[in-house]
This record gives C-alpha cells, sequence and structure tokens, in this order.
C-alpha cells in the first residue's frame, strides 16, 4: 500500500505504476504446496518458495516452465492500489497472504513500449489491472471475506488530502537529512531518484538507521495498524516498515 502522491488520483500519469501482482485465489490451491516440494530454487527459472511462486526467469533460461508455473502467469494480474471509494481519499493499503503467488509488477503503457523496444528481456505476464471492491478499514467483515476467499484485499485509509501533504513532506525531509552532500537534496520528491538514496544492502541508512526511524515511517505506521488490529484481532502488534 501506499500514500498517493500530490494531486487526484484519477488524474495520475498512467506511464508507468508499480504494484504488487497476485494470482487470485490461488493461496488455497494445493497445487502450490506440490510445486514448493519440488522446487528449484535457482535463480535461472521459475522460482518457488516456502511463501509465494516468484516469476522469475533469466534471460538466458533453457529450462522450461512447469504447466502450474504457465498457468499462474496466465491468471497473474496487477492490483490497482488507487483510491476508488471517495474523490477525497488519498491512501490504500494492500493486505496480501504470504502464502499468495505474488511479485513485484508494473503496470502502463511504458511497459509494452519497453518490450517493443527491445527495452525488457522477457515479455511482461502480467498486463491487466484487477477491479476487486476496495473497502474502508471500518468495513471489517467484508474485507475480512474478500481477503480471505481471494488472498488479498485492498482497503482505503480516509487520509485527508491535507494529511497526505503532511506526510509527504516528512517524506522529503526524512530524504533530505540522509544527504551528507547539500547539493544532492532535492527540493521536491519529483528530483527524488535511486542514485541519492542509500543503497539497500549492509546496514545501509535506508534499511536500519534512516527512513524507518523518521517520523514519516511512524505515521505510515500507525495508518496501518487499525487494519492489522481488525485482521489479528489485538492491539499488541507492532510493524516495520
Amino acid at each position: 500500500g501506499g500514500v498517493v502522491g500530490k494531486g487526484e488520483a484519477k488524474q495520475q500519469s498512467m506511464r508507468q505504476m508499480r504494484s504488487l501482482v497476485v494470482c487470485p485465489k490461488y493461496h488455497l490451491d494445493d497445487r502450490r504446496c506440490e510445486e514448493e516440494n519440488q522446487a528449484n530454487y535457482a535463480d535461472d527459472g521459475p522460482v518457488v518458495d516456502k511463501t509465494s511462486i516468484h516469476f522469475k526467469r533469466h534471460a538466458k533460461s533453457k529450462k522450461t516452465p512447469t504447466a502450474f508455473m504457465e498457468e499462474l502467469q496466465k491468471a497473474a494480474v496487477i492490483v490497482d492500489p488507487r483510491p476508488n471509494l471517495s474523490a477525497d481519499e488519498t491512501a490504500t493499503l494492500v493486505l496480501w497472504n504470504s502464502q499468495l503467488p505474488h511479485c513485484n509488477g508494473e503496470y502502463g503503457p511504458m511497459m509494452s513500449e519497453r518490450w517493443k523496444q527491445g527495452g525488457c528481456r522477457q515479455p511482461p505476464f502480467a498486463t491487466e489491472l484487477e477491479s476487486s471492491e476496495h473497502f474502508p478499514v471500518a468495513s471489517v467483515d467484508k474485507w475480512k471475506s474478500q481477503f480471505f476467499a481471494n488472498g488479498y484485499v485492498v482497503l482505503e485509509l480516509g487520509l485527508s488530502k491535507a494529511g497526505r501533504d503532511e506526510i509527504l513532506d516528512d517524506l522529503l525531509e526524512a530524504i533530505q537529512r540522509m544527504q551528507r552532500d547539500p547539493k544532492d537534496k532535492p527540493k521536491t520528491l519529483r528530483e527524488v531518484t535511486e542514485a541519492i538514496l542509500p543503497l539497500f544492502p549492509g546496514k545501509g541508512l535506508r534499511v536500519f538507521h534512516g527512513l524507518p526511524n523518521t517520523p514519516f515511517a511512524d505515521k505510515m505506521r500507525l495508518l496501518a495498524k487499525p487494519a492489522f488490529k481488525h485482521l489479528f484481532e489485538t492491539a499488541n502488534l507492532t510493524c516495520s516498515l
């Protein structure tokens, strides 16, 4: 899940949108467990781990995907996280069962153009946005029913535009504070690039000492906490970001 950037949700550029790829209802399919027992954990073929199936192929792989893997690739859709219950809604939370076949994904004309121009090594296998119903967090019985049936659900968090802008300002300030060189400090979020963010590996700032320990991260945790309270039926929870 995440906070929608400043500007109306439905006016967002669709050149590219990152979201979650899922295979609805396949967390209930016993064949997933059978594939796990026969899994090949190498990086050069379709990978199945103990919690989900990752659609991952090496460009030079000669391995033939199993029939079940091909079935999953055909069933895969991209979760549409954009708010749709209210014009004033600015944030959503995507919850999914870790047993559901899933992976990161991207959607938009940019992806098709990159493939046609040779910018992608493999043709995209998940090209359609799903259209499942969204729910406010307070509609607990409804969203839990869909969550258990489909393996995922999109919740709308009731975050006002003012609240969204405050969180995004906190994010920008956190990124600015992480820069050692003043000239690298972005003035807007549009100026933020991967190059100015610390690396993930090891004990980088982004992992242990940076964004997770900021007002931005604290507010994001508090936004998500009510949903997890309802899901696990306890308030004694902590979460990481």
